[in-house]
């Protein structure tokens, strides 16, 4: 089981984010993190890709979620989303 935590430099406590396993907040069950596809910014706002089983028997959607210090992770955008234009998400792709 993959599990995110967070911790800034000179905090005190470690928060937890997001486990496998847990419930997505667009529903379903989040069931795949990747440790490289996680990142914190200098105010310890969390944002990280993962893929959520919504039904069974249903393919995983790919999210990316944050979670800002004291709130509850959300949704930032997902698969199948559709974008300003009109157009849909069809998925993510990391760029070097």
């Amino acid at each position: 089981m993959t599990l995110f935590t967070a911790r800034l430099a000179g905090a005190a406590k470690i928060r937890r984010v997001v486990g496998e396993g847990d419930t997505a907040p667009d529903g379903g069950t989040i069931v795949n993190l990747t440790p490289s596809q996680a990142w914190i910014n200098n105010i310890g706002t969390v944002s990280v890709l993962a893929s959520a089983v919504v039904g069974a028997g249903q393919y995983p959607k790919s999210a990316i979620y944050v979670s800002k210090p004291g709130a509850a992770l959300q949704k930032l955008v997902a698969s199948g989303d559709t974008t300003p234009a009109e157009e849909r998400i069809s998925g993510f792709q990391r760029s070097a």
